[in-house]
């Protein structure tokens, strides 16, 4: 009986210390945690089918709830340039809404999380990698460039980084790093600003009057895409007169195109003078919205388009990965087996063995894409398959 005594209290004292030895260790840990942390290094990283530069964040560190509650929020990403020292930073400006805040130029990732009361990550994390090829630089050369984090409850309200109401906050943290920035900035584009707006519009002219109509559909493609334009003033007497010069410049060259006086060689011969690389995917990615925006890709307007993406030098991959997010959207029409081949990145120059291992490979992208719940996406991945099948067996594959 004393045994067993001894043997209930000699249990009951290493339960008390394996207690306090977790206890101990659990501070350890909780204390070995810092602040919450950023790191950001310039990295290739697969964005889709290629290998882009991006700013890779990290993060360590703290990543907790401060409501006494776990609840829903975001990360909060913006950027700018502080190159200029004491000066006001200058913002980072996003080709793409999603990347941007809610006025749609100015460059703000919202990313959404749970946030734990006792949440954290003790070794460094990735956050996000954010592609160098969808921010506007203002100025060209070395560049310091400011990345901050914030992150904090769905309420929490950031403008141009910093939180407007910081009762929402969980934390933040801000880091800089130098960059060469190869492309003219946009701060830089004053002077040729307007020959790019006018080149882009003229160009997109002619892609919507390649299958001998102007449809309305895409007259309105062009006329939102200078609208967005003239958002980059910050004065509203600013922006609705460049509306307005822009509406005219459209209005006039519109005819101009429908009578095929709009010479092609001289706009892309401008073009390759006088437009930075970033400028000549704007403009190709308009030429591709135009495209898009009667749901039909005609032969007449994928050849001009392709015609374009070489006279310009322009990555042919890159190109296709935009025309594949176009193109599960919209009908095809009248194409013929050449033109069908180069949908595909299918070219004289391949082997039979080359074509026919690019056929597999977009065979199995489409039909991926033929599970899509949205009914369309999957009708033009059926139409696509079909093609594939057919020039797979052109091929003999």
């Amino acid at each position: 009986m004393e045994f067993i005594v001894l043997a209930v209290v000699g249990y009951f004292i290493y339960k008390f210390f394996k207690s306090s030895q977790n206890q101990k260790e659990y501070k350890q840990i909780i204390e070995s945690v810092p602040n919450f942390q950023i790191n950001v290094n310039k990295e290739l990283k697969q964005i889709g089918k290629v290998e882009t530069e991006c700013l890779v964040i990290q993060q360590r560190g703290w990543v907790r709830s401060l409501s006494g509650s776990s609840v829903s929020g975001n990360y909060i990403i913006t950027i700018a340039d502080i190159t200029d020292g004491n000066n006001a930073p200058i913002p980072i400006f996003s080709k793409y809404p999603e990347y941007a805040e809610d006025d749609g130029y100015i460059f703000g990732l919202r990313i959404p999380s749970d946030f734990f009361i006792d949440g954290y990550f003790k070794d460094w994390s990735l956050l996000v990698p954010i592609p160098l090829n969808i921010l506007s630089f203002p100025k060209k050369g070395r560049r310091k460039i400011e990345i901050r984090v914030v992150f904090g409850s769905n309420s929490l309200n950031v403008r141009y980084g910093v939180p407007q109401n910081k009762e929402f906050l969980f934390g933040s943290h801000l880091t800089s790093i130098d960059l060469n920035v190869d492309d003219i900035g946009y701060l830089e584009l004053e002077e040729n600003q307007k020959e790019f707006e006018e080149l882009a519009i003229m160009l997109a002219l002619i892609t919507a009057c390649a299958d001998d109509s102007l449809d309305q559909s895409e007259l309105d493609v062009i006329k939102n895409w200078s609208s967005k334009l003239a958002h980059r003033y910050q004065e509203e007497n600013l922006v609705e007169s460049k509306k307005k010069e822009l509406q005219l410049f459209i209005r006039k060259n519109a005819k101009l195109a429908e009578n095929k006086k709009l010479t092609m060689t001289n706009i892309i011969s401008q073009m390759r003078e006088k437009l930075s690389k970033n400028q000549k995917y704007d403009s190709l990615e308009l030429m591709l919205d135009v495209m898009a925006a009667d749901s039909v890709l005609e032969e007449s307007e994928n050849k001009l388009i392709e015609q374009t993406v070489k006279s310009l030098d322009l990555d042919y991959d890159k190109f296709k990965e935009l025309r594949d997010i176009r193109l599960a959207k919209i009908k095809i029409s009248n194409i013929k087996a050449s033109t069908s081949e180069s949908l595909f990145g299918i070219n004289e120059n391949m082997t039979k063995q080359e074509k026919c291992s690019e056929l597999t490979k977009q065979y199995a992208e489409w039909s991926g894409r033929s599970n899509s719940k949205d009914p369309n996406t999957r009708e033009r991945a059926q139409q696509m398959i079909d093609m594939i099948v057919k020039l797979r067996q052109k091929n003999e594959c």
